[in-house]
């Protein structure tokens, strides 16, 4: 699997912003997940985490950075926060 950069197409300001960038970020994920012909079971027992973990994750049911980060690893997605706090 190639190593991908992913850029958001805006940068955050606010959580608003944050959470629109995140929805972003896990759907291109997902995509590149289906396109690895990898399934949310085989992800979980690669992550070794339970699988509703996973579905929880794509169903962007609260974020999870560390799973983010893991996830995003393991697919060989190097994903970059540009955040300042004033």
């Amino acid at each position: 699997m190639e190593t991908s950069n992913y850029k958001p197409k805006q940068v955050p300001k606010n959580v608003h912003d944050f959470k629109k960038v995140y929805k972003e970020i896990v759907a291109n994920l997902i995509e590149i997940r289906t396109q690895a012909n990898v399934n949310q079971a085989q992800m979980a027992e690669w992550l070794e985490v339970d699988r509703r973990k996973i579905m929880q994750f794509e169903g962007l049911k609260k974020i999870n950075l560390e799973l983010l980060l893991v996830y995003s690893d393991k697919l060989s997605v190097d994903i970059n926060f540009n955040f300042n706090i004033n």
